[in-house]
């Protein structure tokens, strides 16, 4: 989020942030360097919505880097089509998944403790 209290109409509002009114803006960085980055404006360019917003947004901020062998690291943005699909880019993922996500399969998490992870088949 970038600090903004002025009228716009793509401000956000998050009121669990510590930065409560400002621009949402998506940032694909490798260090200090950025490669690519999105302004949130609740408008898509193209009207198809086939995929949800988080994966469209990783898409298209990843095109960049598409083939380079990189690993993308998210949070909140995960899911396994869109693990999928970047691997089928040339890209890899890492990133913290919820059990109960639309397409994850049954995963069995008794036994396992915090941090912990179990290899799927």
């Amino acid at each position: 989020m970038e600090p903004f209290t002025g009228r716009i109409s793509f401000k956000q509002y998050m009121p669990m942030k510590p930065v409560k009114r400002g621009f949402k803006i998506w940032v694909l960085a490798c260090g200090q360097y950025t490669f690519n980055f999105q302004v949130c404006t609740r408008k898509t360019v193209n009207s198809a919505l086939e995929k949800g917003l988080g994966e469209r947004v990783v898409l298209e901020l990843c095109k960049p880097v598409h083939n380079s062998g990189r690993i993308a690291v998210m949070d909140n943005f995960s899911s396994v089509n869109l693990f999928e699909e970047l691997k089928e880019k040339g890209i890899g993922a890492v990133g913290t998944i919820r059990k109960d996500r639309k397409g994850l399969a049954n995963v069995q998490t008794k036994g396992l403790k915090r941090g912990d992870a179990k290899k799927r088949k």
